[in-house]
């Protein structure tokens, strides 16, 4: 007996449960009192009839967003007091309502605190800049109001959309001098105005967020991805001192288990515009990376944990600020860095349903080695073949695998009874019945050929020739078996009535194919296709002589033919006139062929291919060749030939004197006479694919010896780049000029002169 152990039955179980509870949390909750993470909203929403309830608090303990840690005093011009120790903290408590699955609604209201020491000095004379030691400062901020609305997608859709209204109404206090706050509002654009924790005025915000649910995709990857972006803008009167402001933030949220989470964010601003000050735009970093983890204490409570880094711009301060007192400094807009952590507590006023946990199915639950008779049905023996094998009559009752895993008692059931009918039997090929049945006393019923079945039922079938059909019944009282047979008669073949009009025809003239068959599925005419099994076809025979048209039926009682000729008389065949201009040649020359054809359709030149009824075709063989041209007409088919003898060319010497071939005066031109020359040169090379060249430039010694050298290289380029064009490739030719270094004759004649002024090719391939 096979058994599976314990251990492994635990950490099957341990699994699913495990598994069951991955994504048992509904998301985290952001500063803002809704689905999210930190200033990044989620396109879901809390669900209908949640209550969220929570707060949350941020911190920092570094100096850095005050340029050099100093303030200085408007009355002492340069006279600065250092900063000793600065810290901030905000909290934002929060209410928020899930008013259905769709809709929902947070309000929330920040307060701030900051404690500024400062190192008092005195001045030259003596006396104290100021008299405190810290600009220490507290109070409540604007009141947050925020609604989402959501797209009803399929729940099963991954993707998710909702947009975004709300603001905050004036509630804080507009006297007070503090720089830091979780959401701050910019710097009015008016320099002369100080900076605070609300502009005095309401602010109108509107934003769209996507989430994409990997979970809800086919891999099950436990990941949120949310991307925002929302436009905040100023209202009223006093409003109009600050810029509006556009937003984008993207952050991810994985969820490994169902205790804790993990996430990022990367969130910035871009204010339309920033304070003038000093007739230039002021800039400070606006951007912000954050990463922390979520701990989820339950289904209902979530403690945050993280911290948020300002990204670039570090040496970017907004430029003279006020403080109590008279003082200046200037300031970033965020801290360098930032600890935060909250707790949120989410109420179900309305208990969702809990989701059944997968039951744990052991393959083979009394242990004897057979596997249950799920494993079978959902195709899951191979998993399980190290544990059992085969199908369990008796699952819960332990038995040998030869009895099927029952037990070897005797049978006490009654014995499965049978009823096992065919509505017909005996019908013609491809024709169905229908077979019906009722068991009683049986758990398991099988037709060979059909598979497991019902206890009753019906099923119908096509048998393609006479068939038994078997039905077994397996139950507690036995086995039983039941077979009925259906006798296939063979169907009659099909027949063919098939004719042309007329029999006999004028080449161009048309033909009508009649026919009709019965006892057919399928109707063929060879070289027309499929057509119905009654009808009329006109067709134009191409070819003079006798043409056959065939016609195949095919049906159940098998497959039948009848063909049918109609004679074509032929017309004039065409005539050819085919020569070539030349009968012999040298290898690489061209030669032109010439033909005329009557009475041709299609004319082809064998090598060549398709051509006009008349033309030319200038060619270059490389070998003798005979050109045969072939003419096809509505009456037959002429071809005529022509053959060119083809000599190899001369042997290209090692060294030659390009006689003949001259330039303009003083120049790289090539005269006339000079490209007759080399197209002869060029046919030579040509039929001589392996010779590899080199063209070199001579010049008397009249003139500037560096400028005769430029010129004969110009003109042994220019030679080379003539034959270039006649098809010689350029990787079998170089260019080299040695202006009068080379004389052949003496340059103190006209006659010596002249021949050295000339262009030479040299065989370099040997």
């Amino acid at each position: 007996m096979i058994c599976i152990p314990r251990k492994v039955k635990f950490a099957v179980s341990f699994i699913a449960v495990f598994a069951s509870c991955v994504f048992a949390g509904n998301g985290s909750m952001n500063y803002y009192g809704q689905l999210g993470l930190h200033k990044t909203q989620s396109a879901q929403t809390l669900g209908h009839g949640v209550f969220g309830l929570g707060a949350f608090l941020e911190g920092t303990g570094l100096n850095d967003m005050v340029e050099n840690n100093r303030i200085c005093s408007m009355e002492f011009g340069e006279d600065c007091l250092e900063l000793g120790s600065f810290i901030g903290l905000n909290g934002y408590p929060f209410l928020s309502l899930g008013l259905s699955d769709y809709f929902d609604f947070s309000i929330s209201i920040p307060v701030y605190g900051e404690y500024l020491r400062l190192v008092s000095t005195k001045t030259d004379n003596g006396k104290f800049i100021m008299d405190t030691d810290n600009l220490s400062i507290a109070g409540q901020g604007d009141l947050h109001l925020f609604t989402k609305i959501r797209a009803p997608f399929n729940e099963g859709f991954p993707l998710d959309f909702a947009l975004i209204l709300g603001g905050s109404l004036s509630t804080g206090k507009t006297d007070d001098y503090g720089r830091w706050v979780h959401d701050p509002a910019f710097l009015p654009l008016d320099s002369t105005l100080s900076s605070s924790y609300t502009n005095g005025s309401a602010i109108l915000k509107i934003g769209a967020a996507v989430t994409f649910d990997f979970n809800r995709m086919k891999a099950k990857i436990p990941l949120l991805l949310h991307l925002n972006g929302s436009y905040r803008m100023p209202l009223g009167e006093f409003g109009q001192n600050y810029p509006d402001v556009p937003s984008f933030s993207a952050a991810f949220e994985l969820i490994p288990s169902q205790y804790i989470s993990l996430f990022g964010e990367y969130y910035q601003d871009f204010p339309s515009a920033f304070p003038k000050l000093g007739g230039e735009e002021d800039y400070a970093g606006t951007s912000t990376f954050t990463a922390g983890t979520s701990f989820h204490l339950g289904k209902k409570v979530d403690l945050q944990l993280g911290f948020q880094m300002r990204i670039g711009d570090d040496d970017k301060y907004i430029d003279k600020l006020t403080a109590p007192g008279g003082y200046t400094y200037n300031a970033a807009l965020i801290p360098k860095y930032m600890a935060f952590g909250g707790l949120t507590l989410k109420i179900f006023t309305v208990e969702p349903e809990e989701e059944e946990e997968e039951e744990v199915r052991s393959p083979d639950t009394d242990e004897d080695g057979v596997c249950d008779p799920w494993v079978a049905r959902e195709s899951r023996q191979r998993e399980f073949a190290r544990y059992c094998s085969g199908i369990d009559l008796c699952p819960y009752e332990e038995g040998p695998p030869e009895n099927k895993g029952c037990p070897e008692e005797e049978e006490d059931g009654e014995a499965p009874t049978i009823i096992f009918n065919v509505d017909q039997e005996s019908v013609s090929a491809g024709q169905t019945v229908t077979l019906s049945w009722v068991v009683t006393n049986a758990n398991e019923v099988n037709i060979e050929g059909l598979g497991n079945v019902s206890l009753k039922g019906s099923k119908r079938v096509k048998p393609s020739e006479t068939t038994k059909y078997t039905l077994t019944a397996t139950g507690d009282g036995g086995t039983k078996t039941e077979t009925i047979e259906v006798a296939v008669e063979s169907a009659p073949g099909p027949s063919i009535v098939f004719n042309a009009s007329p029999e006999s025809i004028q080449k161009g003239q048309l033909v009508t194919l009649t026919w009709m068959v019965s006892e057919a599925t399928e109707v063929n005419i060879e070289g027309i296709g499929k057509v119905s099994a009654k009808g009329t076809k006109k067709v134009k025979p191409s070819d003079a002589g006798v043409t056959t048209f065939t016609l195949t039926a095919t049906g159940t009682g098998g497959t039948k033919t009848e063909s049918v000729e109609v004679e074509v008389l032929g017309g004039p065949l065409p005539t050819i006139l085919f020569s070539a201009s030349s009968e012999s040649i040298q290898n690489g020359q061209t030669l032109t062929l010439n033909w005329q054809t009557t009475n041709a359709t299609e004319v082809s030149i064998e090598g060549i291919g398709k051509v006009p009824v008349s033309g030319t075709k200038k060619v270059k063989p490389t070998k003798s060749t005979v050109y045969t041209l072939k003419a096809t007409g509505e009456n037959g088919t002429q071809t005529a030939t022509v053959e060119v003898e083809v000599e190899e060319a001369p042997t290209i010497e090692a060294k030659v004197n390009l006689q003949g071939v001259t330039f303009g005066s003083g120049n790289a031109t090539l005269t006339p006479n000079a490209k007759k020359v080399l197209d002869g040169i060029a046919e030579q090379l040509l039929a001589s694919p392996n010779v590899k060249i080199e063209i070199q430039g001579h010049t008397d010694n009249v003139g500037n010896p560096k400028s005769n050298q430029e010129l004969s290289e110009r003109r042994a380029k220019a030679v080379v780049g003539y034959l270039a064009l006649k098809g010689v490739k350029t990787n079998r030719m170089s260019a080299v000029g040695y202006g009068q270094d080379a004389p052949i004759a003496d340059n103190k004649t006209a006659e010596g002169r002249e021949l050295n002024r000339r262009i030479e090719m040299i065989r370099i391939d040997n």
